[in-house]
């Protein structure tokens, strides 16, 4: 059976940014290494890519979930509106 809060998050298009809080753990890239990547010219991290497949949706979910300073957030994709 699969879990109702994965469902969730692998179901919807979230937007993951990194916010001010970062300390560059590595935890982050650790858990997403195809979304995170250090920020050149700081030493923090920041997302290079927003996650397409079931599998990077977990893992950016986890990466932001564990981040010790709570440094990364989700916004939901806005979608399109269809005029009428």
């Amino acid at each position: 059976m699969i879990n109702e809060a994965i469902l969730d998050i692998v179901s919807k298009d979230f937007i993951y940014s990194v916010v001010g809080k970062c300390n560059g753990c590595q935890l982050c890239e650790y858990l997403a290494v195809s979304n995170f990547a250090r920020d050149r010219g700081s030493s923090g991290f920041q997302v290079v890519r927003q996650p397409v497949t079931w599998e990077e949706k977990e893992q950016c979910q986890e990466a932001m979930e564990r981040c010790p300073l709570h440094g990364i957030v989700r916004t939901e994709r806005a979608t399109p509106q269809c005029e009428s």
